[in-house]
């Protein structure tokens, strides 16, 4: 496959304007975030957490990649008891779709199987 100049270098650009913008983005919403859980008196700072996660940063990301997300049995999910939700880390964008799920999110993490 034979690139012209052009259609290189606009790949480039859009390249450098995506890890541009993700990292312009994500490091000011950490630190909100943050800040807002640490300083939250109740377990009220991570509902926040999660509505901003899902509601600007989630689709933000996925503005900036290109693409476009669409939640299909947003009814399924259970609202009123815990449920688990697994990912399979197979790709860059799973964090940014866990988060679009309409609940409160919390994560578990394990080193070995």
């Amino acid at each position: 496959m034979v690139l012209e100049r052009g259609a290189f270098e606009g790949r480039m650009f859009r390249t450098i304007f995506a890890l541009s913008f993700t990292v312009l983005w994500c490091i000011p919403w950490m630190i909100c975030v943050s800040t807002v859980v640490l300083l939250s008196v109740k377990r009220r700072g991570s509902d926040f957490s999660c509505w901003c996660a899902r509601t600007y940063w989630a689709p933000g990301l996925f503005w900036c990649g290109g693409q476009r997300f669409v939640l299909e049995g947003a009814e399924n999910c259970p609202k009123d008891q815990p449920c688990v939700y697994l990912s399979n880390h197979q790709g860059i964008p799973d964090m940014p779709m866990i988060y679009m799920l309409p609940v409160t999110v919390r994560f578990v993490a394990k080193t070995a199987i």
